[in-house]
């Protein structure tokens, strides 16, 4: 499969799954080149970009200001610098930063064959990380899942497979209405009572407050949502160390399947936009979790 051909990338890395994701674009009949901020100055791109060439950013993505988090801290992606792209693609894009370079700019973490491909390894890293968070099988356990998105659609049948007791908080009517179809005990989050051993969040919105936890009363606490996760200031502190955030899950526990939803999903992207006259698909903000 080439389904890469003519089209060329310069990928700025983030992590270790850009480097995967690199070999398989490479694989796929793509030019791609990798640049590493670990090792070389971000100007460096600039000699890489062209106007047949997509600047590619990580799945944690281009915030305001152009800010990119890499493992080793945060660098930027100065305007002047994505202009002379022919587009960005990233998981994220700020809207703001992309209409001021004005170049197409894809978000892709938001869309369906990514949204729904990376909750697989996110609900199978989520039950990996169960197993180690408490010294009881989840066959009888009643744990949370915090939004039913599809990241909590699909984490929610997982668990239920092995035996826990899911209950499915939402404060959205239309959410619980669909967990309840599935089978799924439903509440609103005021309504929620504990004590759960295991509580997974994918709301990536700090809605979860210390009245919240008080009433779960968990035992461990997974948030898989992206930044800035589910939980309130007061609540983390509250939590303390059962909390642990993982947004970046699927590529720390499959990171050859993370690599691969991600090139699929940029190569429908990046050739249903087009010439560059046509590329008009705008980033919008993501939703749910697992990274």
């Amino acid at each position: 499969m080439e389904d890469f051909a003519g089209i060329s990338v310069l990928i700025l890395r983030g992590e270790g799954r850009d480097e995967r994701v690199a070999a398989e674009i490479g694989r796929r009949g793509g030019r791609v080149a990798v640049l590493d901020p670990r090792r070389e100055p971000l100007a460096q791109a600039a000699g890489r970009l062209d106007a047949e060439t997509w600047l590619v950013a990580p799945v944690s993505g281009v915030g305001p200001g152009g800010v990119v988090q890499t493992e080793t801290g945060a660098v930027v992606v100065p305007v002047d610098l994505a202009r002379r792209a022919c587009g960005v693609a990233a998981g994220v894009v700020d809207p703001a930063w992309a209409r001021a370079v004005g170049v197409p700019a894809v978000a892709y973490r938001d869309h369906p064959v990514f949204a729904w491909a990376n909750a697989v390894p996110t609900a199978e890293g989520a039950l990996h990380w169960a197993l180690a968070a408490r010294p009881a099988v989840l066959l009888g356990m009643r744990v949370a899942v915090s939004g039913y998105g599809r990241v909590g659609q699909v984490l929610a049948d997982r668990l239920r497979a092995v035996g826990a007791r899911v209950v499915v908080l939402s404060e959205d009517p239309a959410e619980r209405a669909r967990a309840s179809a599935f089978g799924f005990e439903t509440t609103a989050v005021r309504s929620a009572r504990g004590p759960v051993g295991l509580w997974f969040n994918t709301v990536p919105a700090p809605v979860y407050d210390v009245e919240a936890v008080a009433a779960l009363d968990p035992g461990a606490v997974l948030d898989l949502a992206s930044h800035p996760g589910g939980f309130t200031s007061g609540a983390l502190k509250l939590l303390g160390t059962r909390l642990e955030r993982r947004p970046g899950l699927p590529a720390d526990i499959a990171p050859e399947t993370a690599a691969a939803v991600v090139v699929d999903t940029l190569s429908i992207l990046l050739r249903s936009t087009g010439d560059r006259g046509d590329r008009a698909q705008r980033a919008r903000p993501a939703s749910g979790g697992g990274e």
